[in-house]
């Protein structure tokens, strides 16, 4: 039974009926067991749509206790209000229509011995609405303890430090319980905003393959993917930049002395006797044509000594290359 687009409001009275409809069913049932004391069909839908119905209300409690939580974290004491009188209508409905048993563990639903499954609070706790911090051991009101998905419960001190631990060292990361991840949505109950960047951006740093942190040693920071251009990341934390091959300051202007691809390049041109453009430091190979060489960057510059065209005394063609070009026009 999934009630989630329903509005909060409303799914109380929703409950209330679904559950009214099943008392319903149930008192017309009664009586018209199977002499055999084998259960009917009958029965047996009353006890899957029973179970559902648990479920249910266990779940609108649980995100009304939640939303109850936020409200009083920010302070937003209207609101809280209103949230705490629909849990408590919620709650009151679970208890009249589960039985007075054992309180849940997240928001004091009882339990009874019939269909739905008996949840025996494991906490320990003084009181219907206290319980036990597993790390500090000190009792707390249950609106401000944390459930861990291994059923492990801390108050929200606690529960803080465990998670801003996992942040100080990498093995304890993602932050977990008996191996077990806390999940992302239950950390924004208790964590603050910077916490939860700060999570965020570990876990993008730890599932990067090739990182790269800022060269500075005082610094150290992790440079994500998006403040990478060319092969140059600058520092989100001190605007230095570090080259992401050889992970030191970067060199503009200059080749990557870590680059073997770059050094093969460069060794092959030397053979071959290409030239490379004083501004952007690309690499071209004239074939035909005058040495006067216009880079796609936009630079000129004269193909024998490199220099900017007009600077230097080398001749302006070479006659090779000049026949060269008057053959392939002709070609066309």
């Amino acid at each position: 039974m999934d009630l989630s687009d329903i509005e909060p409001e409303s799914r109380a009275l929703i409950l209330e009926l679904y559950i009214a409809d099943l008392k319903a069913a149930e008192s017309s049932g009664k009586g018209k067991s199977r002499a055999d004391d084998t259960q009917s069909d009958f029965e047996t839908a009353l006890d899957a749509q029973r179970d559902e119905l648990a479920t249910a209300v266990q779940v609108a409690a649980d995100e009304y206790l939640a939303r109850l939580t936020e409200d009083l974290d920010n302070d937003e004491l209207t609101a809280a209000n209103s949230t705490e009188e629909e849990w408590t209508r919620v709650k009151e409905l679970g208890n009249t229509f589960l039985g007075p048993g054992d309180e849940h563990e997240s928001a004091g639903l009882g339990s009874s011995s019939g269909p739905a499954p008996r949840r025996r609070s494991t906490n320990g706790g003084t009181g219907p609405s206290r319980r036990t911090c597993t790390a500090c051991g000190n009792d707390h009101h249950f609106l401000y303890m944390v459930q861990f998905p291994c059923s492990h419960s801390y108050c929200r001190e606690c529960a803080k430090k465990h998670c801003q631990a996992a942040l100080g060292d990498d093995t304890l990361f993602p932050p977990r319980c008996c191996n077990q991840p806390i999940r992302f949505d239950l950390m924004r109950r208790y964590l603050d905003q910077d916490t939860l960047d700060k999570i965020e951006a570990k876990r993008i740093e730890l599932s990067t393959p090739n990182k790269v942190y800022c060269h500075k040693a005082s610094c150290s920071t992790f440079v994500p993917a998006q403040r990478i251009i060319n092969g140059v990341a600058t520092c989100p934390t001190c605007s230095s930049k570090t080259c992401t091959i050889c992970k030191s300051a970067s060199h503009p202007g200059k080749d990557c002395p870590a680059d073997e691809g770059v050094k093969q390049v460069l060794n092959l041109g030397r053979v071959q006797g290409w030239q490379r453009c004083y501004k952007c430091r690309e690499l071209v190979e004239l074939t035909q044509g005058c040495n006067h060489m216009i880079c796609r960057c936009g630079a000129q510059f004269c193909y024998v000594c490199g220099g900017k065209w007009k600077s230097c005394l080398c001749a302006q063609f070479q006659e090779d290359y000049l026949i060269t070009r008057a053959n392939t026009r002709l070609d066309r």
